[in-house]
């Protein structure tokens, strides 16, 4: 089963198209939106019913 992950680097990501639902915040993301983690922030699990893509920049 899916489950949160987290990462030692910083991660921005961007909705560009479709949607994107955090199953454990139970939070839909839509095109157009943004989030930044910083290193060691737990995301996750996603699903998405119709797909999305996204830019993902990690620093």
């Amino acid at each position: 089963p899916p489950e949160t992950i987290a990462h030692e680097y910083w991660e921005e990501v961007m909705i560009l198209s479709g949607e994107l639902t955090d199953l454990r915040l139970g939070q839909t993301f839509t095109a157009g939106m943004y989030a930044c983690r910083p290193p060691g922030m737990k995301h996750g699990p996603y699903r998405s019913e119709s797909g999305c893509s996204m830019l993902v920049f990690i620093r």
